[in-house]
């Protein structure tokens, strides 16, 4: 294993808290969890084979057996090549044989994060706990409430379809280390472009529908191209391979290839304040959201959060429209959305095929 430092400078909030909105420290998991997601979205982008990591099953002896077995038939082949050999003909996925499955650990780990300056777990942005609008109306302005008012403005405003959107507070800001240890034959091929890309196009941590998420490289990471191993048959794909730039909100709701999207809007005078840009992202994308009828195809696009009388989330949860934010040097921001929903077997709606 070798030791790779990264540091990270948040260019909107980062959010990884629990179960209770509690967000104290830079949690490990979130930042594996956001390359083993991120990697995964890029596979499917580009024609790898995608697996539920939670079904895939590595058995270590006939793994074992296995290995020994190509060992002796190829003594001077490095090991770590007929180890991801003897995967590939278990069937166990690329993302699996990287961040792992059950029975098999993977190939990357984060051995420490440091914050290295700290805007601190607060609201630097002071930004408000909740804003609301009714829905049903586009033009309305947002208001401003605390959390404990949402239920009394509830009461009062039966015959208004009120749309409430949470800020998480606290958040991050500021730049954090981490330290990773990785199989060095990934590191150059797999994990720093994999890094790249989420600096360009994806996210770290929850509340990604505020925006919230989008981080900055410090160093000059100059890898951009993956290069997979012959088991994949792909020859060295860039990092661009994945996204199509379109012209319009319309184009990102189509699904006629597996490539991510994103749609660059227009700036108007909200574009110097993080609050004004994601205020105006959430209220067109809820004016879009109620142009499709379809519930399902509704839900699956833009999300659910919609619960049964057990509490069980009705239909798919996650958006696959975030709102994509990233600051220029001269302080302002361009902006607009991420796309996924082109990659059809991704998802919850893998989980229903």
């Amino acid at each position: 294993m070798e030791e790779f430092t990264v540091t990270l400078k948040t260019l909107t909030p980062l959010w990884t808290g629990d179960a209770w909105r509690r967000n104290q420290e830079i949690k490990p998991q979130s930042i594996m969890g956001a390359l083993r997601f991120w990697f995964e979205v890029y596979c499917h982008a580009v024609g790898i084979e995608v697996k539920e990591y939670n079904k895939e099953n590595v058995n270590y002896k006939e793994f074992r057996k296995k290995l020994e077995e190509k060992i002796r038939q190829n003594s001077d082949r490095e090991l770590f090549e007929l180890e991801d050999e003897v995967l590939a003909e278990m069937r166990i996925s690329l993302p699996s044989r990287i961040f792992g499955c059950t029975g098999w650990r993977g190939r990357v780990f984060i051995k420490g994060i440091q914050p290295i300056e700290n805007y601190c777990f607060g609201n630097y942005l002071n930004l408000p706990e909740v804003i609301y609008k009714d829905k049903n109306n586009s033009s309305a302005d947002w208001q401003v409430c605390k959390r404990k008012e949402v239920n009394d403005l509830k009461k009062k405003n039966k015959n208004k379809n009120l749309h409430f959107w949470y800020f998480s507070i606290p958040y991050f800001g500021g730049k954090f280390e981490v330290t990773f240890q990785v199989k060095k034959e990934i590191k150059d091929t797999i994990l720093v472009p994999l890094l790249n890309f989420i600096q360009y196009y994806g996210f770290i941590g929850g509340r990604n529908n505020l925006g919230y998420g989008r981080v900055k490289i410090e160093e000059n990471l100059t890898n951009e191209v993956f290069k997979f191993s012959q088991n994949e048959r792909l020859s060295d794909k860039s990092i661009n391979e994945a996204i199509e730039e379109v012209n319009g909100f319309d184009e990102l709701l189509e699904a006629q290839n597996k490539k991510i999207k994103l749609w660059k809007k227009e700036k108007n005078a909200n574009s110097f304040s993080f609050q004004g840009v994601i205020k105006e992202l959430i209220a067109f994308k809820a004016k879009e959201r109620l142009k499709i009828s379809n519930n399902e195809e509704r839900h699956y696009i833009f999300g659910s959060t919609k619960r049964d009388k057990y509490n069980n989330i009705q239909g798919p949860n996650a958006t696959k429209i975030i709102p994509w934010i990233n600051p220029k040097n001269d302080g302002n921001y361009e902006y607009g959305f991420i796309s996924l929903v082109g990659l059809q077997y991704f998802g919850e709606r893998n989980e229903k095929k």
